[in-house]
């Protein structure tokens, strides 16, 4: 059983989303089980969990607005993990005047959600139901929008790659928005027809709905959120990664397709960029690591750790040999190093004069640790070299700021 949330604000099409969702026969959707109208538990977090297990279907979830997570005291990353949520979709509209002039009227009816046939009905029968606003309201309803979509954004597990879905784009092409959401969830949708009992309503003009739009100023009346931009800037500075090396942060993992992988050996996958890539290297004759698209890489990564050397190499054993020369390495001198690691490691040392000394790997680990090397290292040791494929060892690391430390008191 895959769970998921739908998170989104009050008068998103959250609604009209749910019962798209909740007509495909593999997903169960509850709604807002965090709302003040149901008699909730002290322990919400297994009231909700318990809800979600009486579903039956593969895929299950429920609605849930920001305000709710922190009306109950919770964080958006423990509602998250408790529940075993590996999917979120968010649902957010971009006119603030529309959003909240639909939300004024809603409250003020009591009718939350309206079908396009009682939408026409109430139309013909006259029935137009208007709200005011002022200024002030606007701006405050931004200001909370904005900051509920920040506190949800700092609080946002960095695993968890959000479906972004827009409200204006969900009206007007609805199967597209499902089909991403299908996707993400390894739902098939290729044989089912999505139905909402009552269609969507047209949109309508804040300006027939709010009675004193006139009178609201320009500034304001085309004030738009964007959710999507604010969880995202959020997300990033979370993962604590320089700006300039967003680029190199890894693609998301595609979601399995409904009915498993196929792996075309025989017709392997590369993407367009990929090719143009490889073509432009054939065209231009740059196909070594002296060429145009290994030096532009070694800009890229000069920007990212700031250092004022990056120099592309052929090979792991030739990056070794410069590493060293770089290091005043002379004829004698011993390096330390796993008795597991690649031959391209002692090759270097080698090639260099140097000696290479081996340490056994510690206890459980594919490295040696710092009581293995200080076993094996005498006077003429003026370097280690650990296996990067097993991981560094933590102490060793802090032993080195130790020594580094020592000796500069020293001097």
């Amino acid at each position: 059983m895959k769970r998921f949330l739908l998170l989104a604000n009050p008068r998103t099409g959250s609604t009209y989303l749910a019962n798209l969702l909740r007509s495909h026969p593999d997903i169960g959707l509850a709604g807002e089980l965090l709302n003040d109208e149901r008699n909730l538990p002290d322990d919400v977090l297994q009231y909700c969990g318990q809800e979600l297990s009486k579903f039956e279907q593969k895929f299950v979830g429920f609605k849930v607005f920001p305000e709710q997570i922190f009306k109950r005291k919770l964080r958006f990353d423990e509602l998250v993990r408790h529940l075993g949520a590996d999917v979120v979709i968010v649902l957010w509209r971009k006119s603030i005047a529309e959003q909240l002039a639909s939300l004024r009227i809603a409250e003020k009816t009591g009718v939350w959600f309206e079908g396009a046939e009682d939408f026409n009905n109430n139309r013909k029968n006259g029935l137009k139901v208007k709200t005011s606003i002022s200024d002030q309201e606007m701006r405050e309803y931004h200001e909370f929008l904005v900051k509920d979509w920040q506190t949800i954004g700092s609080q946002w597990p960095i695993d968890i790659i959000p479906i972004y879905v827009c409200y204006d784009d969900l009206i007007e092409d609805p199967l597209t928005q499902l089909r991403q959401i299908m996707a993400r969830l390894s739902c098939d949708m290729e044989t089912y027809v999505f139905t909402s009992p009552g269609a969507v309503k047209p949109p309508v003009p804040p300006s027939d709905r709010i009675e004193n739009w006139p009178q609201i100023s320009d500034e304001l009346k085309g004030m738009k959120i964007n959710a999507k931009k604010l969880l995202k800037d959020c997300i990033e500075k979370n993962l604590n990664v320089k700006c300039q090396a967003l680029d190199f942060v890894p693609d998301p993992e595609p979601p399995m397709p409904s009915k498993g992988w196929r792996y075309n050996v025989c017709a392997p996958f590369m993407p367009n960029e990929a090719k143009d890539n490889v073509i432009q290297a054939l065209v231009s004759g740059s196909v070594s690591s002296a060429g145009f698209w290994p030096k532009e890489m070694a800009d890229k990564l000069r920007k990212v750790y700031d250092c004022p050397v990056a120099q592309p190499c052929s090979n792991g054993f030739t990056s070794l040999v410069i590493a060293m020369q770089a290091m005043s390495l002379r004829s004698g001198d011993e390096v330390i190093m796993p008795s597991l690691t690649m031959i391209a490691v002692p090759n270097a040392v080698a090639l260099l004069g140097a000696v290479p000394v081996f340490a056994d790997c510690a206890d459980g680990q594919y490295n040696p640790g710092l009581n293995e090397i200080l076993d094996v290292s005498s006077e003429d040791a003026c370097s280690c070299v650990d296996a990067y494929l097993w991981s560094a060892d933590r102490t060793l690391g802090e032993h080195c700021k130790r020594m580094q430390s020592q000796e500069m008191d020293s001097n």
